[in-house]
């Protein structure tokens, strides 16, 4: 089913038919580090921080992942954060990174990427990725959780003018998923 996302652009398709229940969810409402429905092929995606969406009611990031895992031939999603403190917006985000909540993260991860086999993990945190010196870090700690791992890496359509994997919520189903260069891009880094 197409469904117009905005009036003046019917390029929007929203793969609908993926249904928001049998939610699994691991956090609170301060700190998330897992949100996923239960599925065989899921569509692993590393946002930022979590925002509104819980195990009751999605919110709009979550709504365009599962369009997205849908329409990639996905049957579900799970959705992972760099970093699982949980605001709607990231100026308030920790100043300083908090280490027990980043070692939780990464446990959690492992554990996720330990019960399935040869992983598609999409990233999708946008450019607030330099709103915090230490997300930086958080993505090359998950990067190395994942060496030796088949994983594969993607991003949707073009990195930003910046250099960095779009927010589902700035993308066009359109501009589909496509490979991360995930070594060149954690080589980056500073």
């Amino acid at each position: 089913m197409i469904i117009n996302e905005s009036k003046n652009d019917f390029n929007y398709l929203i793969f609908n038919n993926m249904e928001y229940k049998n939610i699994f969810h691991v956090g609170d409402s301060a700190v998330r580090y897992v949100l996923s429905n239960k599925s065989k092929n899921p569509l692993i995606v590393f946002g930022i921080n979590p925002s509104t969406a819980d195990d009751k009611k999605p919110d709009r990031t979550i709504k365009k992942v599962m369009g997205f895992a849908e329409g990639s031939g996905f049957d579900g999603f799970i959705m992972l954060n760099i970093y699982p403190q949980r605001t709607p917006n990231t100026s308030e985000l920790h100043s300083e990174l908090d280490e027990k909540l980043m070692q939780e993260n990464l446990k959690q991860i492992e554990l996720i990427l330990k019960n399935i086999p040869n992983p598609t993990i999409l990233v999708a945190w946008g450019n607030p990725i330099s709103t915090r010196k230490y997300f930086k870090e958080c993505v090359k700690q998950i990067y190395n959780s994942t060496k030796g791992k088949n994983v594969v890496w993607r991003q949707i359509g073009k990195l930003t003018v910046q250099g960095n994997p779009r927010h589902p919520l700035y993308a066009r189903y359109t501009d589909g998923l496509c490979e991360f260069e995930v070594e060149q891009y954690v080589e980056k880094l500073k």
